[in-house]
């Protein structure tokens, strides 16, 4: 009896000892006995009923067997996930595999009810529903959806997540197949958003990847993304938030349509406005000011801040003027350089005539300047902030002619106090 023929013959439950010595023999590399090579030898009818029979092995295993001996179950199904995993590299164009199909679907069921843990025949059927996705089989949905679920699951718990990561990745495309607004993907999109809080993708290069994809996924995702990274942002670390920073732009760089305009309205452009109404800092926006001097980017910037930014540096509440006029000057200049040289260079005159006093002496002398003074720190401070107050009567001092000043500051600016003159012998 040839090999083909006793590895088919052992393929049911009377002989599922030989079956399991058969699987033994396969992964002894010292062995002459290859499964694939077996399976290549087969012809389709011959697959076609290896296959109804470990489907028929698999099921009474699981149901006949299962509370007598569960060691003895799984082997049985470890060595069904081999030889079903080795059918899909010998699987040709054209060739029936409604058995094979069965096979997954009994496999499909079985991880589902188990709990995620590093046992590795769990491993060997999240491979095999991954193998089913890419080869675009019958049905790939139902196991790419479960795949990664379960790759997304097992990178948050493993301390070396990498090759997890990686498996997320190469699923992506598994999500342009789910309904977004179905309530039964509401777990993918729990874990999808989860990624954004994980370090190890946000360090990870294909994680990061990863993220960026997220952007372009739904339209509407982009909303609940930015929503939960806002609602995290102060808790992250400066290398994490600098990560953060890098997967905006790469989204913001990347889309095109109607998902650019959404990242611009109701990411870069609010986090804009956080940073100046509500005194929050922002390094995912001092990453785009960093990146000027790109066409593109110098264009967003300008577009954006022109309906905000002019405004609130002659807004009457002095934090809001202290906020812009931060942000102003780590944008400036904010140019569209679409419109030419002259006019960049009016442009340019005009925004520091904006922030520049523009009234004459006699009227200048009758006001009182009110200076709010804010910690600026590094890029990725988190520590930036109001410091104080002060209000200077400019009636008794001489501005033609300029005077350096120390001033006391304050929560108020009315209490501040005029310190000793920078000139003074004891500070100089």
């Amino acid at each position: 009896m040839s090999k083909r023929e006793a590895f088919l013959e052992s393929c049911c439950t009377e002989n599922v000892d030989d079956f399991l010595r058969f699987i033994q023999l396969h992964r002894n590399k010292t062995e002459p006995f290859d499964v694939e090579e077996v399976l290549q030898e087969m012809n389709r009818d011959q697959r076609q009923t290896l296959w109804g029979k470990l489907s028929s092995l698999l099921q009474d295993a699981m149901e006949v067997e299962a509370a007598a001996d569960p060691s003895h179950v799984r082997s049985v199904v470890d060595g069904v996930t081999l030889v079903a995993a080795e059918s899909l590299k010998v699987l040709q164009d054209g060739e029936t595999y409604s058995s094979l199909l069965e096979i997954i679907h009994r496999l499909h069921d079985l991880l589902e009810l188990q709990p995620v843990s590093e046992a590795p025949l769990q491993l060997q059927i999240l491979r095999l529903c991954d193998a089913w996705w890419k080869k675009d089989l019958k049905e790939k949905e139902t196991f790419g959806r479960s795949a990664m679920i379960i790759a997304l699951t097992k990178s948050f718990d493993l301390k070396k997540p990498g090759t997890e990561i990686q498996r997320v990745w190469s699923l992506r495309e598994v999500l342009l197949g789910l309904d977004y607004t179905s309530e039964d993907n509401k777990q993918m999109m729990d874990l999808l958003l989860k990624c954004f809080q994980r370090p190890a993708f946000l360090r990870n290069d294909d994680g990061k990847r990863f993220l960026v994809f997220l952007f372009s996924w739904n339209i509407n995702f982009i909303s609940v993304i930015h929503g939960t990274i806002k609602n995290q942002l102060e808790f992250f670390s400066m290398m994490v938030t600098a990560h953060i920073a890098e997967i905006y732009f790469r989204a913001w760089k990347k889309a095109g349509g109607d998902f650019l305009e959404k990242i611009e309205s109701s990411c870069v452009q609010d986090l804009m406005q956080n940073a100046i109404f509500l005194h929050r800092s922002s390094p995912i926006v001092s990453y785009f000011h960093s990146r000027k001097g790109c066409e593109k980017v110098d264009k967003m910037l300008s577009n954006l801040y022109k309906p905000i930014l002019w405004k609130a540096l002659s807004a009457p509440n002095f934090e809001v003027r202290a906020n812009a006029t931060l942000l102003f000057t780590e944008a400036f200049p904010v140019l569209d350089m679409e419109n030419g040289n002259k006019s960049t260079d009016e442009a340019t005159q005009k925004q520091l005539d904006t922030v520049m006093f523009s009234v004459s002496m006699v009227e200048l002398h009758r006001r009182t300047l009110d200076v709010a003074v804010k910690n600026g720190g590094s890029i990725l401070s988190k520590h930036k902030g109001f410091l104080g107050k002060v209000l200077v009567d400019l009636s008794g001092e001489d501005i033609s002619k300029g005077w350096t000043q120390w001033y006391d500051l304050s929560d108020d600016g009315v209490s501040s106090q005029s310190l000793r003159s920078i000139h003074d012998p004891l500070l100089s």
